[in-house]
């Protein structure tokens, strides 16, 4: 019996007029999007995420700290919006070119805090992959209930016709070539679950950590995540809150009919996101086995510098782009190192730091920079207690 094949509703090529089409979208301002940071939405992304610094997880604890209150992780902000949003381009492929974010003030505990999106950028490339590609960018800014910006997100999507993706990734995915899933023995997983572990022991916490202690060179505790598990990814999907079901879920695919495809094990439309855990999909549009969602490697960056700088410490800066798939069963290592240590122009004693993502095949999967202002012995100065609100 032959297997019935995926089937897209909608595949379109990315035509001249059509790209000229979506070049006439930028200035769009998308629907503003509110999000109540309560307690328990804080736990879930960091459910998601797999986080266990006691600053974002322990209430008792965040309230014997300096924010006096629970305070929610940097990366809390991509619950309230996933990132670039996907319009326009019918049946053309979307995948998460990375972004940077930069810092204003905590969010805490029963903030309310408001998204606002707009498209403002759309690039054409070629390269290895696609003779043409494009890069969608946006600006998202976030608020706070008291009118102050807490973060401004500036997001990349990248876009290729679904045709293209096969072709380029035979060309370019270095993946493809090895045993999929990767070959791990029981003895190597249980040295890397042992390695996972160890962040544990590489959370700074209450101890500040001094401008004045850090050097340019120094590295940080290297976050060790993987292998990379279905219930990883179908975890994460419920942090980026993409998919919906029943009612709604149809009412989304009727929507979209760009997200959706017959899928033969199901005999139903499915939503183009199962690419994240199902081996037909990914297979079918060129992937080695499925993939990440890009987003979520960003937020181990920041997880990995938060754990460095401590409780006392702010994390002002972070851009991050994703360059290559990161696949089921693949383990990852965020690493570290200080590249500068100077005044800003806010008064912020920091350090500049370059971060790596590495697979075991020695892929740097997502480079990152981070700047993070620190506590100063000398000039007696505290980033956090500085960007907390008046007391009521």
């Amino acid at each position: 019996m032959t297997r019935e094949k995926i089937g897209f509703e909608v595949v379109h090529p990315l035509t001249r007029e059509r790209i000229e089409e979506q070049r006439r979208r930028i200035g769009m301002k998308f629907a503003r999007r509110t999000r109540w940071a309560h307690w328990q939405d804080i736990s879930d992304i960091l459910n998601a995420i797999g986080d266990p610094n006691p600053l974002w997880n322990d209430a008792e604890y965040a309230r014997g700290t300096r924010y006096g209150r629970p305070v929610a992780p940097p990366y809390f902000l991509v619950r309230v919006w996933a990132g670039a949003p996907i319009h326009g381009l019918r049946g053309v492929q979307v995948m998460v070119g990375g972004a940077s974010w930069e810092y204003y003030k905590p969010v805490l505990e029963d903030d309310m805090v408001t998204a606002e999106c707009t498209f403002v950028d759309l690039e054409e490339k070629g390269s290895a992959f696609s003779q043409l590609w494009l890069i969608e960018h946006y600006d998202i800014t976030f608020h706070n209930q008291r009118g102050e910006l807490v973060a401004l997100q500036r997001a990349h999507m990248l876009r290729w016709e679904r045709g293209e993706m096969d072709k380029g990734l035979k060309r370019t995915d270095k993946a493809r070539g090895t045993p999929m899933p990767h070959p791990w023995t029981k003895e190597e997983l249980r040295q890397i679950e042992d390695e996972v572990l160890a962040e544990l022991d590489n959370i700074r916490g209450s101890t500040p950590r001094y401008w004045e202690d850090v050097n340019v060179g120094d590295t940080l505790p290297e976050l060790v995540r993987g292998p990379r598990r279905i219930s990883d990814i179908v975890s994460e999907a419920l942090m980026v809150n993409l998919m919906k079901s029943g009612t709604l879920g149809v009412m989304q695919l009727r929507r979209h009919p760009g997200y959706t495809f017959y899928h033969p094990d199901t005999r139903a439309n499915e939503h183009i996101e199962v690419i994240h855990w199902d081996k037909l999909t990914a297979l079918h549009l060129g992937f080695a086995y499925p993939y990440d969602w890009g987003s979520v490697r960003q937020c181990w960056t920041m997880e990995a510098v938060a754990n460095w700088i401590g409780d006392d410490g702010w994390l002002k800066r972070n851009a991050a782009q994703a360059r290559r798939p990161v696949y089921l069963s693949d383990v990852l290592r965020v690493k570290g190192t200080v590249t500068r240590k100077y005044i800003d122009e806010d008064g912020d004693c920091c350090v500049d730091i370059e971060l790596s993502t590495v697979n075991q095949r020695g892929d740097n999967v997502m480079p990152a920079q981070a700047t993070a202002a620190l506590p100063s012995r000398e000039r007696g100065t505290w980033p956090v207690a500085k960007r907390l609100p008046a007391k009521e």
